[in-house]
């Protein structure tokens, strides 16, 4: 499956993982799942791991900014860290901005799953943005 995700053992964040090829009604599909699952805390913590995927179409960019400006009052105060290979940072650069545009929400870009986690997990780092 191209899309999965789940809740991370102790409840810190949600892990979702992105692998080409994947269509935006998986996409949307997955992300709507987790906005609606009883078992997803809020303000959404969520860690998207795409280092399987490559350069996203404007059209990709667009269905993903269409989601998050529909979903903004779910996606306000969270926090998400997004984990890419290197070369994607273009595409995702408009994406970034529209999820800044919701009241009080933090994302920034990684090339290390580790320090994602650590960024996402450390309550200084909440203060900090």
């Amino acid at each position: 499956m191209p899309i999965t995700w789940c809740v991370e053992p102790n409840g810190r964040f949600v892990l979702f993982t992105v692998v080409d090829p994947y269509t935006l009604d998986e996409w949307r599909d997955a992300m709507t799942a987790i906005l609606e699952s009883p078992t997803v805390t809020r303000p959404l913590t969520l860690l998207v791991d795409r280092r399987r995927t490559q350069s996203l179409s404007k059209a990709t960019v667009e269905g993903f900014n269409r989601f998050f400006t529909e979903h903004h009052q779910a996606l306000s105060s969270g926090r998400c860290a997004i984990v890419l290979s290197s070369g994607v940072y273009f595409e995702i650069a408009e994406m970034v901005r529209t999820v800044l545009r919701i009241p009080y929400t933090s994302v920034r870009t990684f090339q290390d799953f580790d320090e994602a986690v650590s960024w996402l997990t450390t309550i200084e780092s909440r203060t900090r943005d």
